[in-house]
């Protein structure tokens, strides 16, 4: 149902691996703190902007909208977070654009996308140093290519290219 699909789409976290999502919380036990890594946090609105431009869903829509203002509003993200959560961000903030129009959303991913082009430039030997798991490459570049489709920033498109060589060449961090 629509209902479960908001609940279920709008955030959930993951805890080494697992997965805590609202309404399903005895549904996992989390892992003792002690041995807990970082907690991902991921607003997902594709699914129910799809669900809303393939069937007129309005509780779709207004899902997508109050996930995107949860984001507005708790939103502290930097360059320094991981590769993922800013990925998710940056996905959400650009597909929440081309979907409603709403220049917050924009203005938003335009100041990330600052933030992340600067702190790659002016700093880049840092950067090397601070290695990613590969699989959070995918969700950011996921969400730069959504950026720039959104934005007409090709400048995004060589920063995808550069860093897949970057990876490329530490085959043994693939994991």
């Amino acid at each position: 149902s629509v209902a479960y699909t908001a609940d279920f789409t709008r955030t959930h976290e993951i805890q080494d691996g697992l997965e805590n999502r609202p309404g399903l919380s005895n549904a996992v036990i989390p892992p003792k703190p002690a041995l807990r890594a970082k907690i991902y946090r991921f607003y997902q609105v594709e699914g129910l902007f799809d669900s809303y431009l393939l069937t007129g869903s309005l509780r779709s829509l207004e899902a997508a909208k109050k996930s995107l203002e949860e984001l507005l509003r708790e939103d502290k993200t930097t360059f320094s977070h991981d590769l993922a959560y800013r990925g998710n961000i940056i996905l959400c903030l650009a597909r929440g654009y081309e979907v409603l129009g709403d220049q917050r959303l924009l203005e938003r991913l335009n100041q990330l996308l600052n933030e992340f082009t600067n702190s790659q430039s002016e700093d880049p030997a840092h950067q090397r140093e601070k290695h990613h798991a590969a699989w959070q490459y995918g969700i950011l570049w996921d969400g730069l290519l959504k950026a720039e489709r959104v934005t007409g920033r090709k400048a995004l498109l060589d920063q995808i290219k550069n860093e897949t060589v970057g990876l490329l060449n530490r085959e043994a961090e693939w994991d």
